[in-house]
């Protein structure tokens, strides 16, 4: 059998990186084939059962074969009171992870962690954690030197937060207000270059003074700010009180709800945020999922633009307003016509910013 290129091997078990069953099978073909096979293999790895055996038998598996650990990217594991605390020898074995998904079972309450110790230069670019304690969410960042991205979901206070660490961009996702508290002291100000920030009708009460603590202890250094307005807000989230502390803020995206459509408090919230900006922000980028309902698509028709106009004005410095419109394919017959959509929003600016709309 004729030997094939390197090139061409790698650009064959790429194809095939889909299917399991063909990269099983091009890892028993030849030796110079298995570390290309290995690579997506062991890329993306789930484990759903937090029990203390499983992640043994993972670490065991993990220490005995070196061609596994330095192929993992991708890790999501769940645990419970036995093994949070159980997790931290494995990541020590794998030098490439790059992602880093920890949710926790109900059962989790405060536990003993052991004050953890970053590995000198040991950076990883996505960490989300989920329903946990916060002073458990300290332990897993302090395994590291760095993070790119945090994201902590339907966390709360307990336990104390030990100090303060290096991350670039922070995902805040239906925590409470002393969580939100906690989470201001977690996280190195001067490091963070991003927010994104999302509380839902389900997320446990946030008062404006929460808010405006949070955006106070970390929002001097971000540069952008990505918010999620809600459909079934009644009270804005996002208000001049919060927002006067982001003083490099240079970019702010609104991310539109998918459903419900909108309605006149989803309408007002953003509309307070908008002209709750600082003055030097940039680009303002208004999102409208693809995804998005008729009766969303048609609230976007008929909807105050006018207003939107009137909330940015103020943003002397604004060079771009990018506003990514539903497909036509989500949008009823009678506004069918992304041209006349577009045409509507326009009309409704200044000449000012209808000179650096943007649409997507």
């Amino acid at each position: 059998m004729p030997t094939l290129p390197l090139e061409l091997i790698e650009l064959i078990i790429d194809q095939l990186s889909a299917n399991r069953g063909d990269l099983r099978s091009c890892s028993l073909v030849s030796r110079s084939w298995l570390p290309r096979s290995s690579k997506h293999l062991f890329r993306s790895l789930c484990v759903s059962r937090g029990r203390r055996e499983t992640l043994h038998v993972l670490c065991s598996l993990v220490l005995s074969s070196e061609r596994m650990a330095t192929n993992i990217y991708s890790l999501s594991i769940t645990i419970d009171r036995s093994t949070a605390n159980k997790a931290a020898p494995l990541l020590g074995h794998l030098p490439a992870l790059h992602t880093l998904d920890i949710s926790a079972t109900l059962d989790l309450e405060r536990c003993a962690c052991p004050d953890a110790t970053a590995q000198p230069g040991r950076h990883i670019e996505d960490l989300n954690l989920s329903s946990m304690p916060i002073d458990v969410v300290a332990y897993f960042l302090g395994l590291f030197s760095s993070v790119g991205t945090l994201a902590v979901r339907r966390c709360w206070q307990e336990g104390t937060v030990p100090r303060a660490h290096r991350v670039r961009c922070l995902g805040v996702i239906q925590l409470d207000g002393p969580a939100l508290r906690d989470m201001s002291r977690l996280v190195e100000p001067s490091t963070l270059q991003g927010i994104f920030f999302h509380f839902p009708p389900e997320s446990p009460c946030l008062l404006p003074e929460d808010v405006a603590h949070f955006f106070r202890v970390l929002g001097a250094h971000i540069q952008t700010l990505v918010y999620f307005v809600d459909p079934l807000c009644e009270e804005p989230v996002l208000d001049r009180q919060a927002l006067q502390s982001c003083e490099a803020l240079e970019s702010f995206e609104v991310l539109l709800p998918h459903e419900p459509a909108f309605h006149d408090d989803c309408w007002r919230s953003m509309l307070v945020a908008l002209s709750a900006l600082p003055p030097h922000t940039r680009n303002v980028r208004l999102v409208s999922s693809r995804e998005s309902t008729q009766g969303a698509s048609n609230a976007l028709q008929s909807s105050d633009w006018k207003a939107v106009g009137c909330a940015l004005e103020h943003c002397s410095a604004l060079e771009r307003l990018q506003i990514k419109t539903p497909e036509p394919s989500s949008m009823s017959t009678a506004c069918a016509d992304e041209g006349d959509l577009q045409s509507i929003i326009l009309i409704s600016l200044s000449e000012r910013l209808r000179g650096i709309t943007i649409f997507e």
